[in-house]
This record gives structure tokens, C-alpha cells and sequence, in this order.
């Protein structure tokens, strides 16, 4: 939306990853669209994943509790992720570099590389 000259956005994994969907945003806006893009094209396996197996917010509250948080508690009507779902989502999530697939607990932003990095090393 900010390539077409949207002032923000409303982002499901801006509760997963805040600091890379900033950083995108300021990429945005300082017209670096080559950077914004690389961001984008990194976490849009989580975007998408966000809404796989359930209704918002069921899945983003899977990856969160992953991430260790927030609980995995939710409140009627809402089901919990189905096992299928919440495996594939750890593997995006792996793959992403959130989550540390040995020990399956989260790596946390310290530990992965920024958008910038990720540009550099491109």
C-alpha cells in the first residue's frame, strides 16, 4: 500500500516482527523501495501464513506464543490452531529466523539480522 502512496499500513506479523515492519515502512518512506520490497518479499511467508488455519487473530497468536509472547489462550468462539497449521507456521517461522529449530524456543530480534543486513549481505 505505501508504493501506491498509502501513509501506513495494518499488519498482522506487526505483532511478531514490529522492528522489521518499521524498518520497511521508513524504507517506504525514504523512497528506498528496493529495500521496502526486500523486506516485504522476506517476511510474506508469515504475512500469508497469518491467515491459514483459522481466523485472525488465531493464528498470530500461535507465532506470538512461539515467540514466548503471549499464551496460546483464547476466548470462545475462537478454536486453537490446528497442529498441521501451527507445524507449518513454525517452519516459516524457522525460516525466517524467529524461531531456532533445535531448540525451539525464539531467537528474538538481537538475534537475527536486520532488513539492513539482509540488504547488505543481498
Amino acid at each position: 500500500m505505501l508504493a501506491l502512496g498509502g501513509d501506513g499500513v495494518i499488519c498482522t506479523c506487526s505483532n511478531e516482527i514490529p522492528a522489521e515492519m518499521a524498518e520497511m515502512c521508513d524504507a517506504a518512506f525514504a523512497c528506498d523501495w528496493e529495500l521496502a520490497l526486500r523486506i516485504h518479499e522476506h517476511w510474506l511467508p508469515l504475512m500469508k501464513a497469518n491467515f491459514v488455519g483459522g481466523p485472525n487473530p488465531v493464528p498470530v497468536k500461535a507465532a506470538m506464543s512461539m515467540l514466548g509472547l503471549c499464551s496460546d489462550t483464547l476466548r470462545m468462539p475462537l478454536m486453537p490452531l490446528e497442529e498441521s497449521h501451527r507445524a507449518r507456521l513454525r517452519l516459516i517461522m524457522e525460516a525466517a529466523g524467529l524461531l531456532d529449530p533445535d531448540n525451539l524456543v525464539a531467537i528474538g530480534s538481537a538475534g537475527r539480522a536486520s532488513a539492513s543486513a539482509m540488504a547488505a549481505h543481498a
